[in-house]
């Protein structure tokens, strides 16, 4: 929810940056104690993993990935979206 909140009301480009630069590290973290828990066998085992291991590894590499594409400029340019929303001006 404070993703959802940070990406809609933003409009500069460095603060999404710094915001998916921080859930990346956070699924490194993420991967590497579901990694521990698991371990070497079960981890690297795709074939056996169950709905859980597919939530707890293959959900959260899929958006690392996509976080270091965005990253990297992989996927284009920040393309920065002014707002939408009428500015009213007061006559004083």
């Amino acid at each position: 929810m404070v993703g959802v909140g940070i990406l809609y009301a933003t409009t500069e480009a460095k603060v999404v940056r710094n915001f998916l630069l921080a859930c990346a590290i956070a699924d490194v973290g993420h991967l590497y104690v579901t990694y521990a828990v698991m371990g070497y066998m079960d981890f690297i085992d795709v074939q056996g993993w169950n709905s859980m291991a597919w939530g707890n590894i293959g959900v959260t590499l899929g958006l690392f990935l996509t976080r270091v594409l965005y990253l990297t400029g992989f996927l284009g340019q920040d393309k920065v979206v002014n707002s939408t929303k009428k500015t009213i001006k007061k006559n004083i």
